[in-house]
């Protein structure tokens, strides 16, 4: 699945708070991408999305792998950690982020495994890029 964002520009702040969840049984495999560009605000930081989002997974059968993917260029505030709960034996989680952020933009952003089942692995990848005034957490 692919989820794609952006936003129209806006004078005062706007909220965006989404719900993502996956069960994945015996032998799935989902992928989920995200590509993130709303609306960042100006170039004094007015405006902007406030971007706050739970996405979480489960690998409840035998074999099962939940991949996550994400690119994070907009919004004023991110706030996004994706999370697989590896409930399963042999089963996988994957998380793949990187943030670019500029101005006065600010990105909180990484995953978390909880190992439950018998030979679960997992593996995080997050970067994250600053220019001007942004941070990246």
């Amino acid at each position: 699945y692919l989820e794609g964002c952006t936003a129209p520009q806006y004078d005062s702040n706007q909220l965006h708070a989404a719900v993502v969840e996956l069960v994945a049984l015996k032998d799935a495999n989902i992928k989920y991408s995200t590509v993130q560009n709303w609306y960042a605000g100006n170039e004094f930081g007015q405006g902007g999305i406030y971007n706050f989002v739970t996405k979480r997974g489960l690998c409840a059968g035998l074999n099962a792998k939940i991949s996550w993917t994400q690119v994070e260029t907009g919004s004023s505030i991110t706030w996004k950690y994706p999370s697989c709960i590896l409930v399963g034996n042999n089963t996988q989680g994957e998380f793949y982020s990187v943030a670019l952020t500029n101005n006065y933009q600010q990105a909180d952003t990484g995953s978390k495994m909880v190992h439950i089942g018998k030979n679960s692995r997992s593996r995080i990848v997050s970067k994250g890029i600053s220019a001007g005034q942004s941070k990246n957490t």
